[in-house]
């Protein structure tokens, strides 16, 4: 659906109607205001959902390239590189951990590692980087909204939520940052001891994490898609087009 041949159907329609060429400009005006507003919110809303699943899926790779580009009068959630897939194999550490493991009498390699309780460790730089994050957002939301509906002339119906896009990718995370931070708490150490006696495949193994975003990134876009054309097939029929 091309918004501006709508709206300007929506003026032959006022203006057979018998409207005046102000209440016509005026009445398009606020309905390109509101077709903009509802497919922000629309935008803003895909990104939340799409960012929250990626939380939960511990995909942080996918979340430090989370965006989304417009298609003609949609939007659709994307990533930079393409990829969607942000799933890893189980990855074998004990190799690498014995590179500066000691030799012991018997002629193993061994090394002693701290391991800190991970429930214990809650990251308060973590934690407020996030809550600033999300009022720079807001903050950014607001201020595009408002310079919408301040417009003197009919604004282009996509512009609020390309802006609001490129806002919300200046405050995504560098990628693997998680991997780089350190806890501000301290927690219970317990020392383990990896061997090179022990099985590679079996100790010290990372696991498998499944985090393939595919099809949640397309069921997010298939209704970002939809919500966009309500918006504006509501908005047209609300104003008589």
């Amino acid at each position: 659906m091309n918004v501006d041949s709508e709206i300007q159907q929506l003026r032959w329609y006022l203006q057979s109607a018998g409207y005046e060429p102000d209440e016509i400009n005026s009445i398009c005006n606020d309905v390109s205001i509101e077709i903009s507003n509802g497919i922000t919110e629309a935008v803003v809303s895909a990104l939340q959902e799409a960012e929250s699943i990626g939380l939960e899926m511990k995909a942080d790779d996918f979340l430090s390239e989370i965006s989304a580009v417009q298609t003609n009068d949609t939007f659709q959630i994307v990533t930079d590189s393409g990829r969607l897939d942000y799933s890893e194999p189980p990855f074998p550490m004990l190799p690498h951990l014995l590179q500066k493991g000691k030799q012991a009498k018997d002629g193993s390699i061994y090394r002693r590692i701290p391991i800190r309780d991970k429930s214990a460790q809650i990251s308060n730089s973590s934690y407020h980087a996030a809550e600033e994050r999300q009022a720079q957002l807001q903050e950014s939301r607001k201020q595009i909204l408002d310079d919408i509906n301040r417009s003197a002339a009919s604004p282009d119906v996509t512009k609020s939520a390309s802006s609001y896009i490129d806002a919300f990718k200046q405050t995504r995370p560098p990628s693997n940052s998680n991997k780089h931070e350190r806890s501000t708490s301290v927690g219970p150490v317990t020392i383990r001891t990896a061997s090179s006696k022990q099985n590679p495949s079996s100790s010290w193994v990372l696991p498998a994490k499944e985090a393939d975003m595919s099809n949640v990134i397309a069921e997010i876009n298939d209704r970002l898609r939809n919500s966009i054309l309500e918006v504006i097939r509501q908005t047209l029929m609300k104003y008589g087009g």
